[in-house]
């Protein structure tokens, strides 16, 4: 055994030493992508955001549990590194690959990016838990796309490079590092992606979100109304979030975060200190409250950038007895009624959904 690991430690580094130029080139291109993603207009990027997510639907199908999607991860990064290891006789396959994995990548940093403005601490959570499986992943892409190129140009002159070993000796050992080195990556890859990323990401968003968190902000709700509705701070069997299951919610709400001004004013908002409370009720009803400092955030920034947020989501709202301080909408993602007030140096936004109650009878008077 001691004399197997050997010879294969020593093949392997023989190995990085020969192809880290094809190595170097990849990575290169690899981020050329992550730059190209970065930058395209919005426009393409939901175009390309609506296939990245129609495919990943695709790959974790009926997926019911974290060992099932490891499978399923695992099967998608076999075909790819499959694909990238045997086509690369078609030189220009493995960096188109990569190009198109790291404008995947791009992509998706400004998404998160975007994100962030609305939920502070998505953007560093979702780049820190990327990284755990991302180093794994991405390993084994280049290294099967190096291999590929190489095991082509060691064919096509083998009297130059490697002079001493015959062609089939290149396919050969060419083989056998691809089951010994990048399929076991792949397998660690998708496990930690499923079992460690997660975790990772929830730590630093609760970590980064909590510091925006005002305690001295807090409100005394009407306990009255909270016990009539059986109001908890926790969903039980009888409540549920907010209906995101819209087939078009999604799409609007990239629509929101592609939108300029949308975007102007979150960031005008995300470093604000804040303090939030959900309820969840009976018959379905959910209570959301938000409190800023007034003198940081007004009733008129806040129904500025709600207005400016359903407007861009296409959503339609009315304005009850012409109050602009109370927004009603039916739509099944953004729904229910949303009212911003003055309440004890604060600016609060209370959310009803599915609810006949007012946000007058749920703040402590």
């Amino acid at each position: 055994m001691q004399t197997i690991l050997k010879t294969l430690f020593t093949s392997y580094h023989g190995m990085f030493r020969l192809y880290r130029w094809l190595v170097l080139g990849l990575i290169i291109f690899f981020i050329f992508g992550i730059i190209l993603g970065v930058v395209l207009p919005a426009s393409l990027k939901m175009i390309m955001l609506d296939l990245v997510m129609q495919k990943f639907a695709a790959i974790t199908g009926d997926a019911s549990t974290a060992w099932q999607l490891t499978e399923r991860i695992f099967l998608n990064n076999f075909l790819v590194s499959g694909l990238l290891y045997l086509l690369g006789f078609i030189v220009i396959f493995p960096i188109f690959l990569m190009v198109i994995n790291g404008l995947v990548i791009g992509i998706f940093f400004d998404l998160v990016y975007r994100y962030n403005f609305l939920y502070p601490g998505t953007f560093w959570s979702s780049l820190i838990g990327l990284i755990p499986h991302g180093i794994f992943e991405l390993t084994a892409f280049f290294l099967a796309g190096t291999l590929s190129i190489a095991v082509i140009l060691k064919v096509l002159f083998n009297k130059i490079i490697e002079p001493q070993k015959s062609r089939k000796q290149v396919l050969l050992e060419s083989a056998i590092r691809f089951f010994t080195l990048i399929i076991p990556l792949l397998i660690v890859a998708a496990l930690v992606e499923c079992y460690v990323s997660p975790l990772v990401s929830t730590v630093i968003f609760n970590k980064i979100n909590q510091s925006r968190l005002d305690a001295s902000l807090a409100i005394n709700l009407n306990e009255t109304v909270l016990n009539k509705y059986h109001c908890t701070s926790t969903p039980n069997t009888q409540t549920k979030a907010l209906d995101n299951s819209d087939a078009d919610f999604s799409k609007k709400l990239l629509t929101t975060l592609y939108n300029n001004e949308v975007i102007t004013q979150f960031k005008q908002r995300k470093s604000i200190p804040v303090w939030e409370q959900y309820y969840y009720c009976d018959q379905n009803m959910i209570i959301g409250i938000r409190a800023y400092p007034a003198q940081q955030w007004s009733v008129t920034q806040a129904i500025q950038l709600q207005e400016a947020f359903l407007t861009a989501a296409g959503e339609s709202f009315q304005h009850p007895n012409n109050n602009p301080n109370i927004f009603i909408t039916n739509s099944p993602a953004f729904g229910g009624t949303i009212t911003f007030q003055n309440y004890q140096d604060r600016t609060v936004g209370v959310v009803i959904t599915n609810g006949e109650i007012t946000a007058d009878e749920v703040l402590q008077k």
